[in-house]
């Protein structure tokens, strides 16, 4: 009876056994289940991280193949709007030569003209020579040429406001 009894015993201790490890077994399947699922989202990440780091990469190159474009189209416009400010300023040059010469004409006209008027004898006037004086001085006075400056000069400002405000953007 006592190994009966014992017998007994060893059985309950092996059925509590089993159930302790039935239970042990599906709390290593719930573990190895979350371990599965922690390892998918880890791969997971990891590709979106692998792709988000070429994306940088590209955008770098991008931002760096622009801002030089960029700066090239800068250079251009800037060379550009100094040429033609040369070239303006060229030509007032000259206008302002040319009318300082006629200006000393017409000085000297006007001298040879009050001798000979100091000698009574008043020549008819040549007409047509001070029209055509008068038409050469017409446009290109120093008031208008001064204009005519400030204009190009307005253009320049309004030229490189906008190269700026390009540049800016970026």
């Amino acid at each position: 009876q006592e190994c009966k009894v014992q017998l007994r015993k060893r059985q309950e201790k092996i059925n509590s056994t089993l159930a302790e490890n039935a239970g042990l077994k599906s709390a290593l399947a719930k573990k190895e289940a979350e371990f599965k699922e922690i390892t998918n989202e880890k791969e997971t990440l990891e590709d979106k991280y692998k792709k988000l780091g070429g994306d940088k990469d590209k955008l770098e190159a991008y931002t760096k193949r622009k801002l030089s474009n960029d700066q090239d189209k800068y250079l251009m416009a800037l060379q550009e709007c100094k040429v033609q400010l040369s070239k303006r300023q060229e030509k007032i040059n000259a206008t302002l030569a040319e009318n300082a010469e006629l200006k000393s004409l017409l000085a000297k006209e006007k001298a040879r003209n009050k001798t000979i008027s100091n000698e009574n004898d008043v020549p008819k006037p040549n007409y047509r020579k001070m029209r055509s004086e008068k038409e050469m001085l017409g446009s290109n006075t120093v008031r208008g040429l001064q204009k005519k400056q400030e204009k190009h000069l307005g253009v320049l400002q309004e030229c490189n406001v906008k190269v700026i405000q390009k540049r800016d953007k970026r």
